[in-house]
């Protein structure tokens, strides 16, 4: 990000709860964004979101991507590959 010039990075949590693609193709995309922010050089400066937080601190301890996806996204259906709904509990 840093060789584009990009210092900083908005992202709306909610972006994933307007997917109405039957492919899920913003799900897809939305889940691969929030799987780089596991990444050791990136810094999260602030959000409101406490399950992003919690989910953060989880996988500094235990590197589960599957676990840290299913904390962080807490307010949208995930999809298998298959296409069906992973239920958030």
């Amino acid at each position: 990000m840093k060789k584009l010039g990009i210092n900083y990075l908005l992202v709306d949590l909610n972006a994933a709860t307007i997917d109405q693609d039957p492919r899920h193709a913003l799900t897809t995309r939305y889940e691969k964004l929030l799987s780089t922010f596991t990444s050791s050089k990136l810094e999260l400066i602030e959000t409101d979101s406490i399950c992003l937080k919690m989910a953060l601190e989880e996988y500094k301890t235990n590197k589960n991507l599957d676990e840290y996806l299913q904390l962080a996204g807490v307010n949208y259906h995930g999809y298998t590959n298959k296409n069906q709904i992973i239920e958030k509990s």
